[in-house]
């Protein structure tokens, strides 16, 4: 995204198929000294953008053991990203169709049978507010394919119903994250019946079903199936080398763990304090 980005917008200053900032102009117009500055002053300022940028993602790498805060992170990063790199060309598209009405200059549009002042609705380059057009989607005039008309009445419901349906995952995902990160699996033992509690995974069953109750300061490497593999813990579904199916619910690094072998599958668990974890496990032994 970060190159599409830059390579979309960065040739717009100069004079390319008719237009220059998403602003239809003759080709007379292409050299005006206050268009060359125009482009001089937005492609300083979108180099500037794109450090700061680059700059801002450091961040990220520092959350690596924090997978919630880094994603939530890096949502703010591509919100922030995307609005500083728009704000420049934005700058230069009200420059650019300033000068063309100042000097009055005349050019056909990117649209045949559209009216030249169709510029203004332009102010993204790639969005389209319109409201005198009924057309739904309509060529982009910075980029490829196809873009929404924003003022139409379809364009209206369906960028309501993108953006709701987009908003509403983007904040299921970014609370479960939270949850995943805020919340810790807890292990109950009760009347011989072991209980996981996780939020997004749980596991349960009788020690009796337990076949064989080990500690251990290794787990076998493998594929999740679902669930969460950050650096700093594994919890849900996985496939494991040599062992098959086993739910995690531990903290790496932090050995040792306890492992329960079931019918067909296997339950790692541990806390992130060792000793914890060791007192947990003679604890389970003693009511065997």
């Amino acid at each position: 995204m970060y190159a599409s980005m830059l390579g979309t917008y960065l040739p717009q200053a100069a004079y390319r198929h008719g237009m220059r900032f998403a602003v239809a102009l003759p080709p007379e117009a292409a050299s005006h000294p206050e268009l060359e500055a125009a482009s001089a002053r937005f492609r300083r300022e979108m180099k500037t953008a794109a450090l700061g940028m680059a700059l801002a993602l450091i961040p990220l790498y520092a959350l690596y053991d924090w997978i919630a805060f880094q994603s939530l992170y890096f949502v703010a990063w591509l919100l922030a990203f995307v609005l500083l790199l728009v704000r420049p060309f934005r700058r230069a598209f009200r420059t650019t169709l300033a000068l063309k009405r100042r000097e009055g200059w005349s050019a056909p549009t990117a649209r045949p049978g559209k009216p030249e002042e169709e510029d203004e609705w332009w102010a993204n380059g790639f969005t389209y507010h319109n409201p005198h057009d009924s057309a739904v989607f309509v060529a982009k005039r910075v980029g490829i394919g196809m873009t929404v008309n924003s003022a139409s009445r379809g364009g209206k419901w369906f960028l309501g119903v993108t953006l709701g349906l987009a908003a509403a995952v983007l904040g299921l995902a970014c609370a479960l994250l939270l949850v995943s990160e805020l919340v810790s699996p807890k292990l109950e033992l009760a009347e011989k019946q072991v209980r996981i509690d996780y939020p997004l995974h749980s596991a349960s069953f009788d020690l009796g079903e337990v076949a064989e109750l080990s500690l251990t300061d290794e787990i076998p490497r493998g594929a999740k199936l679902s669930g969460e593999a950050t650096g700093k813990v594994l919890r849900g579904s996985f496939r494991l080398r040599e062992l098959g199916k086993a739910q995690l619910f531990v903290y790496r690094d932090r050995p040792p763990y306890i492992r329960f072998r079931l019918d067909g599958r296997y339950v790692y668990y541990n806390e992130e304090d060792p000793a914890r974890t060791r007192e947990l496990y003679e604890r389970l032994q003693g009511s065997r």
